[in-house]
């Protein structure tokens, strides 16, 4: 999501999430940022506004 939203000049470092089994609660993700400015203004950058999960993973 912070890829997302500064158009890739912050990347999230990788890391390994496991995938629910099934008949398991939902899985939901969420970013988190320490230390931001107040004042920062966020907003989504254009060319991930029609971009779905799938195009953006390659399948």
């Amino acid at each position: 999501m912070l890829d997302q939203l500064t158009h890739g000049r912050y990347r999230s470092r990788p890391h390994r999430v496991r995938q629910p089994t099934m008949g398991s609660l939902p899985r939901y993700s969420f970013p988190l940022f320490f230390d931001f400015a107040w004042t920062a203004e966020m907003k989504p950058e254009l060319r991930w506004a029609a971009t779905t999960f799938c195009e953006v993973k390659g399948q």
